[in-house]
């Protein structure tokens, strides 16, 4: 892959993804795709409406708007801290994109705005959905440089990338069970402090492994998937899930 700008990847990979997950997506599912300030390109935004799909996405301070008979950047939107301004079918860069709805969010605990664009028409539903973005981050966090680190892979082709991704989400999933195991067991008060908690349940399932094996103590669960969702695993070339 090419990337672009910053480190970004090109509007045409983003395309070609969209592309290849309608080809797995039940054609009656309702699908949001949330995204944050690299997957605002109109030419993406154009993929998901074709697609049928709704999405909400990040934008930058720069990007012009044209609202009826004003032109103006993100930015300039007025927007104080613990308030929030939509503006509905507006138009977004040159190529005056749209309609579309722009959002300006300021948290109270946030240091700046973010800024949205929406094919969605209710703002509030919009911003919603956008906070449940931020929940993924934490996953990729634990699969790379607070978890499995598979940045250092060094893996390039795309089916092995597959192959460890498979593998290291099922272990994410049954680290998780771990931990939740060790809570109702009282194992944490065992290896965290008990005035409070400032680990997360990934973590707490790591430690109690560590722990379980230090004390010569058996975790008493499996990981189990149903015949559908292994059906549809990737060919793993011999690798086996149970």
């Amino acid at each position: 892959m090419v990337k672009g700008k910053k480190g970004h990847l090109p509007q045409e990979t983003h395309c070609a993804l969209i592309k290849r997950l309608q080809a797995v997506i039940p054609a009656m599912a309702q699908v949001v795709v949330l995204g944050d300030g690299e997957f605002d390109g109109t030419q993406l935004q154009a993929a998901l409406r074709t697609a049928g799909w709704a999405y909400v996405c990040r934008t930058a301070v720069n990007i012009t708007i044209y609202a009826q008979e004003r032109v103006f950047s993100v930015g300039d939107l007025p927007l104080k801290r613990a308030e929030a301004v939509a503006l509905e079918n507006v138009q977004m860069t040159a190529e005056r994109y749209g309609p579309v709805m722009l959002l300006g969010i300021w948290d109270t605990n946030q240091d700046a705005p973010i800024y949205l664009v929406t094919s969605l028409a209710d703002p509030t539903a919009a911003a919603d959905w956008y906070r449940l973005r931020f929940r993924i981050e934490r996953l990729f966090a634990n699969h790379k440089s607070r978890g499995f680190q598979i940045h250092k892979s060094h893996l390039r082709h795309p089916e092995r990338l597959a192959h460890l991704l498979v593998a290291t989400s099922l272990a994410y999933l049954w680290v998780h069970e771990v931990a939740m195991f060790a809570q109702t067991h009282g194992w944490v008060e065992q290896f965290h402090r008990t005035d409070r908690c400032d680990l997360s349940l990934f973590q707490i399932g790591l430690r109690a492994m560590h722990y379980a094996r230090r004390e010569g103590k058996r975790i008493p669960m499996r990981l189990r998937l149903p015949p559908k969702l292994l059906a549809a695993l990737p060919n793993t070339n011999g690798f086996s899930v149970r």
